[in-house]
């Protein structure tokens, strides 16, 4: 609410940060390394061009490598880890900045309970990777309120508008839950999970369209997913009572949103996820062990980033054309990047359970059977990158099964406002 309406001199005063970077080059010497860090960091996630080059005057001539006289600025330090996963292929110096503060971060004894904090935060996983909704109840909760510098009056505002956010999303919820136990009472148990993937992908208020469709399509997918998990595929006369109930409630979403565009504008997004789950479960009855290559070739569809970015965008979207539309369809790398990371995420915080129900082995196993090394190993091999998936894999399989972490993430970011502190 008031945030959205900062947003545009934020962008403003960012652009003009911008504008200053070749001041900043020029002034090297002069630059401290939280102002550089931080203002890279910032320009990078926004998309104004930076160069690495920035840091240069923070390291050693003669090595290359960063001075160790920085450890002592922890505040710099954090700063410039948080900079270094913003880089690109090939760019060296944030590589070295990562293995700098990465390696000096865990060592360093901190006096100050706050900025203790922010190192055990930001090496836990770094700002890039969290849902911002998330990270924003968490530094308003436990990190500003703790400042010493803190501004009540900045408090104040950051608590309010948080809780009147929360409570759209709250009454969005409450909306959902009518309309689940209409017509999808079946999946009810997974309406929660499901809607925090969509406050997740889009937490302003102007996109409630857009966590709706999301919500439908997760607990949807959520639930044709455990029937694959547990049924033989046949036809649909066979299946049981309830099965049938899930496969009509689908039918009937993807026709309603269908009626939004034109007919001719169809998409066979669905028939792929469903062919996803059916290879699945034709290599688990056939005993078919597939090679990595042969699994993420097919998990990448069954974990349903495309789904819901192709739903995403159609309901907030107010004329889409075909060539749009096509062109999310063709696998497009950023498409395929999406499934693929949240695929290998969701495997590292789910493959135990799921083996241990007898499910087909998943990329940890795949790719431990393929270089003959012990699964842990693969673990440590497979990048955690996706902000949604991270939280919700990040103690287990936080949405099949709410772990208390998870639990505690959605009560605090759906039910319970921020309490307001003696000084509001």
């Amino acid at each position: 609410m008031q945030a959205e309406m900062l947003m545009q001199q934020v962008g403003n005063v960012l652009r003009g940060v911008s504008q200053l970077t070749e001041q900043l080059e020029l002034r090297r010497n002069q630059t401290d390394l939280h102002t550089a860090a931080l203002a890279f960091r910032l320009l990078r996630q926004h998309g104004h061009p930076v160069t690495q080059e920035i840091f240069k005057c923070f390291m050693d001539i003669d090595s290359g490598r960063f001075k160790l006289s920085l450890v002592k600025d922890i505040k710099g330090m954090i700063s410039l880890y948080e900079a270094s996963y913003h880089g690109a292929e090939g760019e060296g110096i944030l590589g070295e900045a990562f293995d700098f503060t990465k390696t000096h971060l865990p060592k360093l004894k901190i006096m100050d309970p706050y900025l203790e904090v922010l190192v055990a935060h930001s090496l836990e996983l770094p700002l890039f990777w969290r849902p911002s909704i998330a990270e924003a109840r968490w530094f308003i909760e436990e990190a500003y309120e703790k400042n010493p510098k803190m501004l009540p009056v900045l408090l104040q505002l950051a608590k309010l508008d948080f809780n009147i956010v929360q409570g759209l999303h709250k009454e969005e919820l409450r909306e959902l839950w009518t309309y689940f136990g209409k017509d999808l009472s079946f999946a009810r148990d997974s309406l929660v999970a499901s809607y925090m993937w969509g406050l997740y992908a889009a937490p302003q208020p102007q996109y409630e369209a857009c966590r709706e469709v999301s919500t439908e399509v997760i607990a949807l997918v959520s639930t044709v997913d455990d029937m694959y998990e547990v049924w033989d595929t046949t036809t649909m006369e066979q299946l049981p009572a309830y099965m049938k109930k899930c496969f009509l409630a689908l039918n009937k979403f993807v026709e309603e949103l269908a009626n939004d565009i034109p007919k001719e504008k169809g998409l066979n997004v669905w028939i792929n996820q469903a062919r996803a789950y059916l290879t699945e479960a034709q290599w688990y009855h056939k005993g078919h062990r597939p090679t990595l290559d042969e699994y993420m070739g097919n998990a990448w569809i069954s974990m349903p980033a495309p789904l819901c970015t192709m739903h995403a965008y159609v309901v907030d979207t107010e004329q889409v054309t075909l060539i749009e539309l096509k062109c999310l369809e063709n696998d497009l790398d950023f498409m395929k990047l999406a499934g693929t990371i949240g695929r290998l995420v969701d495997d590292l915080g789910t493959s135990s359970d799921e083996m241990a129900r007898g499910d087909v082995p998943k990329a940890i196993q795949v790719y431990a059977m393929e270089n003959k090394i012990l699964p842990h190993s693969a673990v440590e091999m497979i990048p955690n990158l996706l902000k949604g998936a991270h939280f919700f894999y990040m103690h287990g399989d936080g949405h099949g099964i709410q772990d208390k972490e998870t639990k505690v993430i959605m009560s605090k970011l759906l039910f319970d406002p921020i309490p307001a502190s003696d000084a509001d």
